[in-house]
């Protein structure tokens, strides 16, 4: 890096062409002058007391008092180098006489400046003398992406001498071999001096107004010199986003930033990553981070609720912010932490800010570059899981036989059960009994090979780039078509990306930014999970038949009827996912206009403008001929069967839902900054502006329509024309499909606007680039507060400060490159999720009054305010040994108050409970990267990088509960509970207390309590508090070594701190036996089978026990108890459902809980550059081919995860599969 050089006077003149008259003329003015200036000094009272002070200090303090400019070069005054004197009524020749006494300096006035020499100087210049006058020079000059300028003009400060740049940036100059100053200049770049100190090579970076990812970073509001920054924030460039195959860049970010914790938790094409940054600061709002792309916030296609985001157990197919970014065209990330980089967000940033900035043209010749992807993602298969083969299923059904065991629910004929069945009926004779079982043992259906794939993805990307000194231009083409390994999940994306840069005048700047994005996806029935049919289908029943065709099992569909029909329909999992679908488009345009105009030379206005729009379709259907429409129907797919069947909801064809959602989006933002310097080394930068937004959603979601017929060219069954007196079904399917269906036939409209108007200033204050001290205020008002006008405006602000301490006087090191404290504190603030209005609900008539009454879904509230986050951020930053060692060391802590949450509140107010603004959580934790250049040579590299982080979250006070008002047991169980002292992602669980007698589930505290309990206090003292959903300690490490233009790369990825539920033995949603369709996970081979072995083992016995809770008062006998679940009377409603308790308690005990700490091997690739004669006689400047394989495997250190990724959460899927990439990117 270039050092700073500082010259307070520099005077030149031009030799004459006679040397020794110029030595005469010297001798004469020097003599003169040094006369003159003897008479002046000699006049000049000097007091100066100092002690142990720096140098450069005394030369300050000589300049305030006399006047006299000091002359120097900062490389030749030693840093170290002190000085104590006390000196009083003394002129200035006895005063330098005196401060200079030992040390290695001389000094020479000048008519009014005093100039600082090495007293090595005069022999330096007599052996410069003696060297060859000048030296030819040569160089590159390039932007800040690397790319070389051509026609830049090179010209010797205070000369015309000078030369231009080539086509390739290159230069070549003859200069005299003394230190010079070059001026590097090009029309519309900012103009560079650099220092030339005798080197024969010199490469030039010019500030083309791109942005250096080394240098500085980017707020979305400002651009900001890295050493000048005093806020915790993250940045990556292209070469950090290497993750090949991604689809959208929330999936390229895990273990990228420190305090950004990012979890895929499906490989299904489109599913939305779930994220935190640094925890948390809301109980009801989303905890997402926001994104800002270009300087806009983009907001989510749909308006989903908080706890469709939030939850860890939802998987978000429908879109995001970024759904429609293509992450060829990101140029860099910039990840904002603390409350002095998000304060000029307001109240949106929360929980952070994720600034995207995309890709603009450099100067130069156009630059056509093509990129492509294609990659293979392996299929899950029976090896990655721990589930029992067919012969051990069989073994399981032939104990319940052998048992005498019995189901609740007759189970259908299928699998060991169904031949048993026909062998009681004499359906077969016992040796084909035997043959069918052999058969069966052996059978070993692959349910994960029929309903999963290897699937092939592939990427194309097309762009177009270059400029001149005027206009630059940046357009991009993409096309994705990503196959997930589920079968009939695929998703297609079109994008396409023109970014304009045009300098109208010297001093105006317009940028453009045009984008836009088409994406299709096709997925599976939402009613069904591809994994949990996988996973817990009996392997001994077949898919297919003999002749290629679907094997069908009997399930019973008519649970409605009069008498004792029983109606049965078939059932093959991939029939009904050839009878039905859903699918999800996604359209977005996006128009960003920014304009830069320099009104004075350090006066400037910025303005930005965009605009967003974004729709979002949605259908799913269910054709007649799957097994769902006949349990709809009541009988299977053909003619009524005859009997006594029960009328439901549909009668012809499937069903059909669909919805659209609209969403537009404008900004407008004023800006101006002003920026100046004194003295040279105080600068002050001033920003004061003015925003306004707003967010409108339009559309309907939610209705489901009877009679579709996807085969008859995607009609509806035309309902038959009825005559007065006629008896006919039709009317009463109709009207039960109105008024009893739970899909429902009238949609959920929306029609909602988001508006905010703000007011923001941000103030930066630095010395000499030692210190940085900045303050930031917004003020945003928002319409969510209605027309309660005290609560509209919240300010939020922020103080920081930098102290670069390797730029002081007492840090002379070589090898400290950089080091620097950071600090801030701020406030942050969170528009609250609830609406301070009443709200009316399913309005209706009444029946007997007739007037028209509704449901009152939530009350007003017009105590509502701001949720509010204090925050403190500590930062280290270093860089020792030339940068070969670079890193930071953070420590945070942040107190959120006036969280939303409820409180009970007497039912004479017609509700239980109401939001107030009354919660409280803390968060704190460090974070930690390093990375080493452990060799660089000229041919061979080797490079490591780590990151850590530790967030711990807290509730320090969390929802009041009486009488269990707000809490359920399924608050409890899906971790949606807000109680002190646990995190706000903790879950709960059942205590298991012991297998008993018969092998059977027991749990603690469930009896003996007091009846003056309640209801909360019983469900706090049953439940145990599990752990945290989220990693408290996560990161990654990086390897790469690059020889020559070959380079092998390692990621892996840790999470530690968190727990994760494990899947459930088996299906047990009717029964408390396995059903014969179910499969069931091989734990359950170390299961309890006698008396005696509950002192060996905590897995259940096969049971038709219910466990169920006794109804009401209740007291069963001893001799039966064993067969129920025991609760206190007065709590036996609300300890779990109300049927199989205890087995549901057992999937949801601790017992059922496991460690997810996990390594998880990333990516593995091996990349080579090619290059030569070859090439470009193609006319191909360069390319590059790389070879990847991600997501190898994973490391747990929980036994009890054996066959479970850590990530993995019920009925999802898999969240990582092995993935093969192959990527080729050309430029031409």
């Amino acid at each position: 890096m270039e050092k700073k050089r500082m010259f307070r006077c520099l005077l030149r003149e031009k030799r004459d062409s006679n040397y020794f008259l110029m030595m005469r003329l010297t001798i004469v003015l020097t003599i003169l002058l040094t006369m003159n200036v003897f008479g002046t000094v000699n006049s000049q009272i000097v007091n100066l007391k100092c002690k142990n002070t720096p140098l450069r200090e005394v030369f300050r303090s000589l300049k305030q008092q006399t006047g006299y400019l000091f002359v120097f070069n900062e490389e030749e005054i030693d840093r170290t180098h002190r000085v104590s004197v006390d000196i009083h009524d003394r002129t200035l020749v006895q005063t330098m006489d005196e401060v200079l006494r030992g040390l290695p300096y001389s000094y020479e006035l000048l008519s009014d400046m005093v100039v600082i020499k090495p007293i090595l100087e005069k022999i330096r210049m007599q052996v410069q003398d003696s060297l060859p006058k000048q030296m030819e020079v040569t160089g590159v000059v390039k932007d800040c992406q690397g790319e070389p300028l051509p026609g830049v003009s090179v010209v010797i400060k205070g000369t015309t001498i000078g030369v231009a740049t080539d086509v390739n940036g290159k230069f070549r100059i003859l200069l005299e071999k003394k230190k010079q100053v070059l001026k590097f200049s090009f029309i519309g770049i900012e103009t560079k001096e650099v220092v030339w100190n005798g080197q024969r090579t010199m490469d030039v970076l010019l500030n083309d107004d791109c942005v250096n990812i080394k240098e500085v970073v980017v707020t979305g509001y400002q651009t900001i010199d890295k050493r000048k920054l005093t806020s915790s924030i993250s940045s990556l460039g292209e070469e950090d986003l290497t993750y090949k195959g991604a689809l959208t860049v929330d999936q390229m970010l895990e273990g990228k930033v420190p305090g950004l914790l990012a979890m895929t938790l499906s490989t299904t094409p489109g599913a939305a990553t779930k994220m935190r940054l640094r925890g948390t600061s809301t109980f009801t709002g989303t905890r997402e981070p926001l994104w800002v792309i270009d300087g806009v916030i983009y907001e989510n296609p749909v308006p989903l609720t908080a706890d469709e985001i939030n939850s860890w157990d939802n998987v978000n197919l429908i879109g995001n912010a970024i759904t429609g970014l293509n992450p060829q065209d990101i140029e860099r990330i910039d990840v904002l932490k603390d409350a002095s980089a998000t304060a000029i967000y307001g109240t949106r940033a929360a929980n952070g800010v994720i600034v995207v900035t995309t890709k603009t043209g450099k100067v130069g010749g156009t630059l056509l570059s093509y990129s492509f992807n294609a990659s293979v993602t392996q299929r899950p298969t029976y090896n990655d899981f721990e589930l029992m083969s067919s012969k051990e299923r069989i073994d399981v059904s032939r104990e319940i036989m052998e048992r005498g065991l019995y189901f609740e629910n007759t189970p259908q004929r299928m699998g060991y059960e169904g031949l048993m069945m026909d062998y009681w009926d004499k359906k077969i004779s016992f040796a084909e009994f035997q043959a069918g079982v052999s058969r069966m043992e052996s059978q070993n259906t692959d349910w994960f090979k029929e309903l999963y794939r290897n699937s092939f993805s592939q990427s194309h990307n097309l762009s177009l780039s270059g400029g001149n000194e005027t206009t630059r231009y940046y357009f991009s083409f993409g096309y994705t078509n990503s196959k997930g390994a589920e079968k009939g999940a695929d998703l297609s994306r079109l994008t396409a990306r023109m970014n304009l840069s045009s300098r109208l005048r010297e001093n105006i700047l317009l940028d453009v930014r045009l984008s836009g994005s088409l994406q299709d996806a096709d997925y599976n029935p939402g009613y069904y999970s591809a994994f949990d049919e996988a996973y817990y289908t009996n392997r001994t029943i077949p898919a297919r038949n003999a002749d290629g065709s679907l094997y069908y099992v009997d399930k019973e569909v008519n649970d409605e009827h009069i008498t004792q029909t029983k109606v049965l329909a078939r059932y093959n999992i991939m029939n009904e996912f050839a009878n039905g679908g859903q699918s999800i488009i996604n359209k977005s345009l996006n128009l960003t206009a920014a304009l830069n105009w320099e009104l004075l030379p350090n006066l400037r206005y910025m303005g930005t403008v965009g605009l967003t729009t974004t729709t979002n379709l949605t259908e799913s259907w269910m054709g007649e001929k799957s097994f769902y429409i006949a349990n709809l129907r009541g009988w299977d797919y053909g003619d009524k069967p005859a009997g006594d069947i029960a009328m439901k909801g549909i009668l012809d064809g499937g069903i059909y839902s669909n919805g659209m959602m609209n969403q537009y989006d404008w900004t407008v933002r004023n800006q101006i900054n002003y920026n100046f310097t004194l003295n040279e080394v105080h600068n002050f930068n001033i920003d004061l502006g003015q925003e306004a937004k707003s967010t409108i959603y339009k559309g309907a979601q939610g209705s489901v329509f009877p009679g579709y017929m996807p085969d008859e060219g995607k009609t509806f069954s035309m309902f038959p024309m009825i005559s007065p007196g006629d008896i006919y079904e039709y009317p009463t399917a109709i009207r039960r499909w109105f008024l009893s269906s739970s899909d429902g036939v009238f949609p959920v409209i929306t029609d909602r606007r988001e508006n905010s108007l703000s007011f923001y200033g941000t103030f930066t204050y630095s010395y000499q680039n030692l210190y940085s001290l900045n303050f930031n205020i917004r003020n945003d008002g928002s319409n969510r507060f209605g027309q309660y006008k005290n609560e509209k405006f919240n300010p939020v602000w922020s103080v920081s400060g930098r102290w670069n301490l390797s730029d002081e006087a007492f840090m002379n090191s070589g090898w400290i490159e950089s080091l620097a404290l950071r600090m801030s504190y701020g406030y942050r603030g969170n528009v609250p999720s609830e609406s301070p209005y009443m709200i009316i609900d399913r309005p209706r008539k009444q029946t007997v009054s007739g007037e028209l009454g509704a449901l009152v879904q939530a009350f007003p509230n017009a105590n509502l305010k701001w949720e509010k986050t204090s925050t403190v951020n500590i930062g280290l930053d270093w860089a020792f040994f030339g940068g070969r060692i670079s890193g930071a060391l953070e420590y945070y802590y942040s107190k959120s108050v006036d969280l939303i949450t409820e409180r009970p509140v007497s039912l004479v107010n017609g509700i239980s409970s109401l939001k107030v603004n009354d919660g409280k959580l803390t968060n704190s934790g460090i974070d930690f990267n390093i990375s080493t250049k452990n060799i660089e040579t000229k041919d061979f590299k080797w490079r490591t990088s780590l990151s850590f982080s530790h967030t711990k979250n807290k509730v320090t006070r969390g929802a009041k509960t009486v009488e269990g008002t707000v809490n359920t047991y399924m608050n409890y169980v899906n971790g949606s509970v807000i109680k002190e002292g646990s995190s706000v992602d903790g879950f709960y669980s059942y205590q298991f207390d012991r297998l008993d007698e018969y092998g059977l589930p027991r749990f603690k505290n469930l009896t003996g309590n007091s009846s003056n309990m309640t209801n909360e206090e019983f469900l706090s003292t049953i439940f145990t508090y599990s752990g945290t959903r989220t990693p408290t300690a996560y990161g990654s490490f990086s390897t790469e070594f690059m020889y020559k233009k070959l380079s092998l790369r390692a990621e892996f990825s840790y999470k530690f701190g968190y727990k994760v539920r494990m899947l459930r033995l088996y299906q047990n949603d009717k029964n408390a036996l396995p059903a014969p369709e179910d499969n069931m996970t091989k734990v359950m081979v170390n299961r309890w089978r006698q008396p005696g072995d509950e002192a060996y083992t905590n897995i259940p016995g096969l049971s038709n026990e219910e466990l169920a809770v006794p109804e009401g008062d209740v007291m069963p006998s001893e001799s039966v108890a064993y067969k129920y679940t025991m609760v206190d009377v007065a709590f036996r409603n609300i300890v779990g459902p109300s049927t199989y308790t205890g087995w549901y308690m057992y999937d949801h005990s601790n017992l059922r809980v496991a460690k997810a700490d996990n390594i998880r091997v990333r990516s593995i690739s091996l990349g080579y550059s090619l290059g030569g004669n070859w090439l470009k006689k193609l006319g191909v400047g360069g390319a590059r081919l790389d070879f990847s394989v991600q997501n190898i495997g994973v490391i747990v250190f929980d036994k009890k995860l054996k066959g479970q990724d850590p990530d993995q959460v019920q009925s999802v899927g898999m969240p990582t599969l092995p993935t093969y990439n192959l990527s080729l990117n050309v430029n031409f």
